[in-house]
């Protein structure tokens, strides 16, 4: 019995040490490397947005989704990992990916584990104008010209498989000179603004 006690306290000991140095067994390694992954999924417009292809290519709904990608990726303090965007554009054609998809959880859950996801970060462009001081219709009379945007961006979670948070933003009469550039500055603002709700869901509790 002497003999067994003294064993069992050796090898509590080396456990010990062992915890102190890092050493732990692959399972529990295996935990303590697990980090919450995030892919952000392009927006989605449910009315027709203004149209940038002729002049610089610009595609609202990506672009949001690449903004709001990269303002994840500098505001998480490494808490989390943001899937690159160009996995998430491959996982969404490989699974021809819709916009309205955002609407269907099941699709959702699919894409996150297309892509190893826990969590999915959806948004939608309700609303992105660029029109000249008046409001004019068109953008033509090289004048300064003002820009408005509303998004919401959503947080899904792929092991609940729902949505378990929600920001809403806006920025009216962003000025510019240039649509693109206004239709970018004004989503950017925007997206800015619902960061720090995002973030508060996306970040793992007790950190």
């Amino acid at each position: 019995m002497g003999r067994l006690r003294a064993f069992a306290c050796i090898v509590g000991a080396v456990f010990v040490v062992a915890s102190a140095w890092g050493i732990v067994s692959p399972n529990v390694a295996a935990q303590q490397a697990h980090t919450n992954v995030v892919g952000v999924v392009d927006f989605y417009a449910p009315s027709p947005l203004p149209t940038f292809a002729c002049c610089s290519g610009l595609i609202p709904e990506r672009f949001a989704a690449d903004n709001l990608s990269d303002l994840l990726l500098h505001g998480g303090n490494e808490r989390f990992t943001v899937v690159p965007r160009g996995a998430m554009q491959k996982a969404q054609r490989e699974m021809h990916w819709q916009g309205a998809d955002v609407l269907n959880f099941g699709r959702m859950l699919q894409l996150a584990q297309a892509v190893g996801a826990d969590r999915l970060v959806v948004g939608w462009i309700l609303l992105l104008d660029v029109v000249p001081e008046g409001g004019s219709a068109t953008v033509e009379g090289g004048g300064p010209l003002y820009s408005d945007v509303r998004v919401v961006v959503q947080v899904f979670d792929g092991t609940l498989g729902r949505l378990v948070g929600e920001a809403h933003a806006e920025k009216l009469a962003v000025p510019t000179v240039n649509p693109t550039q206004g239709a970018e500055l004004a989503l950017h603002l925007a997206l800015q603004d619902t960061v720090p709700v995002v973030l508060r869901v996306l970040q793992p509790q007790g950190l």
